[in-house]
């Protein structure tokens, strides 16, 4: 499928032309089987896009240092891997991968550290008992979450500002009506590669447990419950 893309704005001045080539799934939301290993079904899509902008920095003429009109391939990869580990359990590991190759200015190029996410998730049930876990990792320009308002740099701004993120959750479920009982442990870690950035380096971690009372069901649904939650959150300032 290919795709065009014209796209005006006023605000900064810019122009931006977008021709789009997607590949493997035949359109938006679609889904298609590529590959089964084993128990697993793997599915992929990919997209190439030549853009053309003349204010690749999204910033006013004042602000930018560089050169702002650009011309670049972006490359974008998506995988999910699916299937049971055991007769109880199940595991999902998804995959997205952007690659960015410029012609003009190279010091947005990431063709050599491409920007990304892997996601790995478990579910194992043991009789009453479900224990999910979620091991995350992401590399990303933290510009796109405003980044750039941790620290302001004079003259600086139009650069990636590359942020690798790393996280793990564990939960815990038990049920045995009409009670219900979960609890869950958090860890995460933000890094910045840049060292003029990493003052905004930080762990961060999350627990916190519950209880439900189903005290009263009618037509199989519920009226009436009593619960209870407890959560606590703690950021580490690293630097």
């Amino acid at each position: 499928m290919w795709s065009r893309a014209f796209r005006l704005s006023s605000g900064r001045r810019s122009l931006t032309l977008l021709v789009t080539v997607v590949g493997l799934l035949v359109g938006p939301g679609a889904r298609a089987q590529f590959m089964r290993l084993g128990p697993f079904d793997l599915d992929a899509n990919t997209s190439i896009q030549g853009i053309y902008t003349t204010n690749v920095d999204g910033q006013r003429r004042s602000e930018s240092e560089l050169e702002r009109e650009d011309y670049y391939l972006l490359w974008s990869l998506g995988m999910n891997l699916q299937g049971p580990t055991t007769p109880t359990s199940d595991l999902t590991l998804d995959t997205a991968m952007s690659v960015e190759k410029h012609f003009v200015r190279d010091d947005l190029d990431t063709s050599s550290d491409p920007f990304g996410n892997v996601v790995l998730t478990h579910d194992l049930e043991l009789g009453r008992f479900d224990l999910p876990t979620v091991l995350t990792f992401r590399r990303q320009n933290a510009r796109d979450d405003d980044g750039t308002t941790r620290l302001f740099i004079p003259g600086q701004r139009r650069e990636r500002i590359v942020e690798d993120t790393r996280a793990v959750n564990q939960g815990l479920f038990w049920r045995r009506d009409p009670l219900t009982f979960n609890a869950f442990y958090g860890y995460s870690e933000t890094r910045f590669q840049d060292r003029e950035f990493q003052i905004g380096d930080e762990n961060n971690y999350a627990t916190g447990f519950g209880a439900t009372w189903d005290v009263m069901r009618w037509g199989g649904e519920r009226r009436l419950n009593l619960f209870y939650a407890y959560s606590q959150d703690k950021t580490v300032l690293i630097n």
